[in-house]
């Protein structure tokens, strides 16, 4: 597996392009009629009138990507465990790129704080961010929030983004992302190769009768 150091910090084009937008296009989360995605050891409940667009793995990581009717994103990056970012230098690494690539405005410098949420079954400290775009003379908040479970050799960066003004549509939708999150616990013996069979050996040898 290539080492953390020599790839990116997952696409963060794509994401900005939807999230960083004047135009409001949000609609409340559907949380009563929710979806189940459950794929290669990852599942969790979303809303009826979200998607999830992207499930792929690459050179030795994954990422899954929902997406609102509007801008906001949910995804999740999957990273081998000993060779990500503890969550703060992911933090840093990631909001720094992140706003170095704005395709267009300006990112202004922002908050954070400590967040805690119930995600697979543990209450997790997480990240909290909050900073400005500069957009054609207007100021457009942006909200992330930064999560990171260990679980079974891997590294799972939760990560949602969401521009302020859509955070009370789309917040009952991540809630409901978070709270139902779960990986697939691995059994330990699944890995171990079973014990190889000795043949059996003669206890006595039967004499030549003369």
């Amino acid at each position: 597996m290539p080492s953390w150091g020599s790839r990116r910090i997952l696409p963060i084009l794509p994401i900005l392009l939807f999230a960083v937008s004047l135009v409001a296009c949000e609609k409340p989360a559907e949380i009563a009629v929710p979806q189940q995605y459950n794929k290669d050891g990852i599942s969790f409940t979303y809303p009826g009138n979200w998607s999830v667009t992207e499930d792929v793995e690459q050179d030795g990581y994954r990422y899954v990507i929902v997406e609102t009717p509007g801008d906001a994103l949910f995804m999740v990056q999957v990273y081998d465990e000993d060779e990500a970012f503890d969550l703060d230098l992911f933090v840093e690494s990631y909001s720094e790129q992140m706003k170095a690539e704005i395709p267009f405005g300006t990112a202004e410098k922002g908050s954070r704080s400590s967040i805690e949420r119930l995600i697979d079954g543990e209450l997790r400290t997480g990240v909290y961010e909050r900073f400005p775009v500069s957009l054609v003379g207007m100021k457009v908040p942006q909200v992330i929030e930064y999560y990171r479970v260990d679980s079974g050799g891997n590294a799972y960066f939760l990560i949602t983004f969401v521009s302020d003004e859509d955070l009370e549509m789309v917040s009952p939708g991540f809630d409901q992302i978070f709270g139902s999150f779960a990986i697939e616990k691995r059994d330990e013996t699944e890995d171990k190769p079973e014990p190889e069979r000795t043949p059996l050996k003669r206890t006595t040898e039967h004499k030549r009768r003369s």
